[in-house]
């Protein structure tokens, strides 16, 4: 009776440290490798439109170009591709480049990023 009682409380001991280890496994790999949950803070920008003129804004990793108007805002649901740097292109209503915006993501917050800031891409 006894030997039974230590064998499943070893069941239970080992689950419950396999369990630990994934874990801490999944902790490492979100620190190093960016968020693994889609709904984390650290994937969305908040894009405050401060210029007096309407813009497009594209994330430059196959995002679909938003219209932003001035005084405006708009919240992008982190990169495309999921990291924890962007980019962004600015544009006019017609088309042409104003210039981009790079954005590093915060694990624990969403980041807001001025248009007024975008620089020359390159």
């Amino acid at each position: 009776m006894r030997t039974i009682k230590r064998v499943g409380g070893m069941r239970v001991f080992l689950a419950l440290l396999a369990l630990l280890l994934v874990g801490w496994g999944l902790s490492v790999l979100q620190d190093q490798y960016g968020p693994i949950d889609p709904t984390d803070p650290a994937r969305t920008i908040l894009v405050v439109n401060d210029t007096s003129g309407l813009v497009q804004v594209q994330d430059q990793s196959g995002g679909i170009p938003i219209r932003i108007a001035p005084g405006k805002t708009w919240i992008f649901s982190g990169t495309a591709w999921g990291g924890l740097h962007g980019s962004f292109l600015v544009t006019n209503v017609e088309g042409t480049t104003v210039g981009c915006m790079f954005v590093d993501l915060d694990r624990r917050r969403m980041v807001t990023v001025e248009v007024s800031s975008a620089r020359p891409c390159g």
